[in-house]
């Protein structure tokens, strides 16, 4: 195919690459910036589908961060690609973290302190009593659940203001840093600005 490697990439390349990305935290970070900073969008609906696909980020829901993300844009009218891009924050050195605040907040909320018993796993255990299994599954993601949110709508509003703040200020200052390249280029040709004379 056209743009397919040249090289052939290995299972542990892929997979450090999902771990740690290849250019460094860094310099991804600057990327996803700057591709949802000059989506042509407003910048509520850049700045809501930022929140949106952070919020999400916190739900125990993993496999189904962008189509939440896409279902909550549709309500805050947030821009979809801007969400999807957010839900980087939710990766393996995040969820921890966030995952233990929002198990945290779901224990609040159920008014005690759960403690899931998880039996020791093997599959003739598993077979002959599946029922202890989900107990214990589902006393693990029922706080994650009821946590996320409160934690979720906390977060997305924490983001939300900031980020449309600095949204607008580089929009500003991208369009004038436009303008004054455009009026150079038209000095340079000759060219007389708007309401000048030749």
């Amino acid at each position: 195919m056209l743009f397919r490697r040249r090289d052939k990439t290995s299972l542990w390349y892929k997979i450090r690459g999902t771990l740690w990305p290849h250019s460094g935290w860094r310099r991804f970070s600057q990327y996803v910036w700057h591709r949802i900073a000059r989506i042509n969008a407003s910048s509520h609906s850049l700045a809501a589908g930022v929140a949106a696909g952070v919020a999400v980020s916190f739900t125990p829901f993993l496999g189904l961060h962008i189509i939440l993300a896409t279902l909550f844009c549709l309500v805050v009218r947030g821009h979809i690609i801007a969400a999807a891009l957010a839900t980087f924050v939710g990766n393996p050195w995040t969820f921890p973290l966030m995952f233990f605040l929002t198990g945290q907040v779901g224990s609040l909320l159920l008014g005690e302190r759960v403690d899931p018993m998880v039996p020791d796993w093997s599959w003739m255990a598993f077979w002959e009593h599946p029922s202890d299994y989900l107990v214990g599954f589902y006393g693990v993601v029922e706080p994650l659940v009821w946590g996320a949110v409160p934690t979720a709508l906390g977060v997305g509003l924490l983001i939300y203001f900031p980020f449309l703040r600095v949204l607008r200020r580089y929009k500003q200052g991208r369009a004038e840093r436009l303008a004054e390249r455009a009026k150079d280029r038209a000095a340079r040709k000759n060219v007389p600005c708007e309401g000048g004379n030749t």
